[in-house]
């Protein structure tokens, strides 16, 4: 690999990475724009499966190696754990933006893998809807993950918990035991139309429901709220 002038520009050797063997570029101009490769040193030789060209780890939706559990990633490394990739919208994992996101669900898990259980906050019935929106319009965390993390709330016999942020994924695989549950997150269509979603799970049935996209993506106002209310309205009777 490398870059030599010539009398006509430059010629440029590299390396494939969808494939095997090398390419040559010619060109007046050359700009280096060299992406990442994750820094696994000996990992591999302690049973790592990696994916995308041998470039990054394969992941659990917690950002897990699948292979060797118990080795956990965090940073741009993330991106391995694509999560549903509804309509091909990837997820902002290789970014800082992104990824600061995901270090955060990461703490909190690994500590419960440890023993440490994190707070689940009881919510009245009255505040479920409300917060809902609130996250649906302002939540930092599915507004830059969209389709990637959501919002989800627990119902049972023992009243309503916030479960906070989770991978997606996650909630809707059955995570938290199957318990009745609701998540709300901010997606995107494959042509670029950004829309509240609000997934619903009620005696082992799961539900998605798609709600209708705003000019200025308000998402709480007046008629999202008589949605959400609709949406939610057996567990909370039921909680």
């Amino acid at each position: 690999m490398g870059i030599e002038r010539g009398a006509d520009g430059f010629r440029v050797t590299a390396d494939a990475t969808t494939g095997d063997g090398r390419v040559v570029l010619v060109g007046d101009e050359v700009i280096l724009a060299t992406g990442f490769r994750a820094p696994l040193g000996d990992l591999r030789e302690l049973g790592v499966v990696t994916v995308m060209n041998d470039r990054v780890p394969a992941l659990s939706r917690f950002w897990e190696s699948v292979s060797v559990p118990g080795i956990f990633f965090a940073g741009n490394i993330t991106i391995a754990s694509r999560g549903l990739a509804k309509d091909g919208v990837a997820a902002n994992s290789s970014s800082v933006n992104g990824f600061r996101y995901n270090a955060r669900v990461l703490a909190r898990h690994i500590g419960e893998r440890l023993g440490f259980e994190q707070p689940r906050p009881a919510l009245a019935g009255a505040d479920v809807v409300p917060l809902l929106l609130d996250e649906l319009a302002r939540g930092p965390e599915v507004w830059i993950q969209k389709g990637y993390l959501a919002r989800a709330l627990s119902f049972s016999d023992d009243g309503i918990r916030d479960e906070g942020i989770l991978p997606l994924e996650h909630f809707v695989d059955g995570g938290g035991g199957g318990r009745d549950a609701a998540a709300v997150a901010v997606e995107m269509s494959a042509n670029g139309t950004i829309y509240p979603a609000v997934y619903v799970r009620r005696a082992g049935e799961l539900e998605e429901h798609e709600l209708d996209p705003h000019p200025v993506r308000a998402f709480d106002g007046d008629g999202y709220r008589r949605d959400v209310e609709l949406l939610l309205r057996p567990l909370l009777a039921g909680s």
